[in-house]
């Protein structure tokens, strides 16, 4: 069949213009979508790195709260109880991020008041503070369950505990960092700092939006906080097949080996 001019020239000329013209549009509007999605990738990352900067900061510092209390108590050895609720009640009043202060002593080491377990505890009670003997008080904190205890005494080194519920004393999910102390290279007991972890970002001020996007996990695989405060101190979940179950494992699996 042959073409008329008009047809050769819509075939041969006017069709690819349109084709190009398409083709360039289409490679544009792609090429604008990617950069958007880089750009919010960036902000993403920025804003992530910029939180998790002052998230560490500040845990550094609470822990150093609790380090500078056990080095008091190894150079004080004849403290008695009132000194020690002192030096409690200030790391809480004096650091709003900390919510409970604690001295937990190996049992039979204090024998200022004649008991073999002795753990006097400071914490946040309204606008206001509370002190108790939690091994009078509350529980037995020499139990396995401990891990505020049993983790710096067994391995010697400072330790942060995983999310928690605090029965009987704090009544709430919260954090520990644990520093152990000596005398005369013998293990003495432990000085702890608690953090309140669904307190933990309104004192940070990351603003109500941002933090509908975070999690905190930790390196056993713990929310240490996650916008559904249910959800803080719970295990992350691995039994379900979905993929987007599988893709939050895979995620999760790189949090906990610390990779960004």
């Amino acid at each position: 069949m042959r073409l008329s001019i008009r047809q050769k020239i819509i075939l041969f000329i006017v069709l690819p213009i349109f084709i190009l013209f398409g083709t360039i549009v289409g490679y544009g509007m792609w090429q604008y979508r990617t950069n958007l999605q880089h750009d919010e990738q960036a902000r993403i990352k920025e804003r992530t790195v910029r939180f998790a900067n002052q998230l560490d900061a500040r845990l550094r510092e609470i822990g150093q709260v609790a380090s500078m209390t056990a080095h008091f108590l190894e150079s004080m050895p004849e403290l008695p109880a009132s000194a020690i609720y002192t030096l409690l009640q200030h790391n809480v009043t004096d650091n709003p991020l900390v919510y409970g202060s604690a001295v937990a002593f190996e049992p039979g080491r204090y024998n200022g008041n004649g008991t073999r377990l002795f753990s006097p505890y400071v914490f946040q009670q309204g606008t206001t503070t509370k002190q108790i003997d939690i091994a009078r008080e509350s529980y037995d904190y020499t139990e396995p369950r401990w891990q505020w205890w049993h983790g710096p005494r067994d391995s010697n080194a400072p330790f942060w505990s995983k999310p928690y519920f605090d029965e009987g004393a704090g009544n709430l999910m919260m954090i520990t960092y644990s520093v152990p102390f000596y005398r005369d290279q013998t293990f003495y007991g432990v000085a702890t700092v608690d953090i309140d972890l669904q307190a933990l970002i309104d004192r940070i001020g990351l603003n109500q939006e941002g933090r509908k996007s975070f999690i905190i996990l930790t390196n056993s695989g713990h929310f240490a906080y996650h916008f559904d405060h249910s959800m803080i101190g719970q295990f992350y979940r691995r039994d379900k097949p979905q993929p987007e179950q599988q893709a939050w494992n895979s995620l999760a699996e790189r949090m906990m080996a610390g990779q960004r």
